[in-house]
């Protein structure tokens, strides 16, 4: 079941009406309205039923959406004034419900999962195949939006198994070097003479409080809760505590059958992040890419280790928390258990180009093991009667 935002405009309240006219605020209401739900889709296993939402809650019988086959995922695109809708077989772009762009998609299987992160939508094929498209202004009117295709390149040594596309306004995820990013712009400032005492301080800081805070880069330490907060602020303020705006960024988590997590960079699908022994549950999630393009070679390796010992990641999904955004967060589905990563910056003193962040494991009391159903005495004498016969 999805619940989508349609762009269509709505009547307006008649003039005769005093009452409706004095509740609603005519310089809030067009904003209202954008955040309204304009449609509610539900699948079903042959079929998807497709209602419209309002005053009353009524079924459309005709429509650009698919009713003829199950939904895979149903949601918003383009800032809100479009719809995807994902089926089996293929992706429907609509604005209201009016059908704009269709694109049938064959990789050999069936879509079993979608993801968005605005403007790119993911696909997962049943078999592990994974495809994106990119919404992208129509190049013969202009004024409509299309969605184009545009093939990752990522190996497929081992399956894919679930994936989730992420948007960034946090300014947390970035393969940017914050702390000499920094020391850049203020020795430019500086005079030359100050320049070689500055990049000493730096380094030495650097190494200091990764010291203390971490330890050791490869020993699985949970970081202080100050580092966060106080990283993630700096981020999102400016000097004079003005608010800093930062451009949306975009990304794609990949967890692969041999207990792999990987991070993509959109729309390049450059390997940024990876994590070996994903499902396990670590304490802190530290990267182990060094850069590369690509786990080559790995593998083979990893599927023969993998085989009975490591969990299936069932589902995952990155959000982020906050008024503004500002605090990424990671839920694991592994079997019957739930893990809660949160995300902090953490700067490498190596120039490679990888994610700047780390996660750490955030303790909680939910329970997501299913509840085993006892048997009444009347059950278990009617089991017992049929195991006799």
């Amino acid at each position: 079941m999805w619940t989508v935002i349609s762009s269509e405009k709505k009547e307006e309240a008649p003039e005769g009406d005093g009452e409706t006219a004095e509740e609603t605020a005519p310089e809030t209401a067009p904003e209202e309205d954008n955040k309204k739900h304009g449609f509610l889709i539900l699948s079903r296993e042959d079929s998807t039923m497709i209602l419209q939402t309002g005053q009353e809650i009524m079924e459309l019988d005709t429509s650009g959406f698919a009713t003829q086959g199950p939904t895979v995922y149903a949601g918003n695109i383009g800032d809100n004034k479009y719809i995807v809708q994902v089926s089996p077989m293929g992706i429907r772009l609509l604005e209201g419900v009016i059908q704009l762009h269709f694109i049938p998609v064959d990789l050999g299987s069936p879509i079993v999962q979608c993801t968005v992160a605005d403007p790119y939508v993911v696909i997962m094929t049943a078999e592990g195949q994974v495809t994106m498209f990119v919404l992208k202004t129509d190049s013969y009117m202009g004024k409509t939006h299309r969605l184009a295709l545009q093939k990752p390149q990522i190996h497929m040594q081992s399956r894919v198994i679930t994936l989730c596309a992420y948007r960034d306004v946090s300014g947390m995820f970035t393969t940017e070097n914050k702390v000499f990013s920094t020391a850049r712009e203020e020795m430019a400032a500086r005079p030359h003479s100050e320049t070689e005492t500055v990049i000493q301080d730096i380094s030495n800081t650097v190494d200091d409080e990764e010291e203390m805070l971490y330890g050791d880069s490869n020993t699985f330490f949970s970081p202080s809760k100050e580092e966060p907060s106080r990283c993630s602020f700096t981020f999102n303020f400016n000097k004079d505590g003005s608010i800093n705006k930062v451009e949306p960024t975009h990304w794609c988590m990949v967890v692969r059958e041999s207990g792999v997590m990987e991070i993509y960079q959109l729309p390049e699908w450059r390997l940024v992040f990876l994590v070996k022994n994903f499902p396990v549950g670590q304490r802190v999630l530290v990267d182990s890419s060094s850069g590369q393009s690509a786990a080559q070679g790995e593998g083979k390796k990893e599927e023969v280790t993998r085989q009975g010992e490591i969990p299936l990641v069932k589902e995952v999904t990155l959000v982020s928390l906050g008024n503004r955004q500002t605090r990424p967060y990671l839920l694991v589905h592994v079997d019957q258990e739930l893990l809660i990563y949160e995300a902090f910056p953490y700067d490498q003193q190596q120039g490679q180009n990888n994610l700047k962040v780390r996660f750490k494991k955030v303790p909680h009391n939910i329970n997501f093991r299913e509840k085993k159903v006892k048997l009444s005495k009347k059950e278990k004498k009617s089991e017992g009667g049929q195991g006799e016969e």
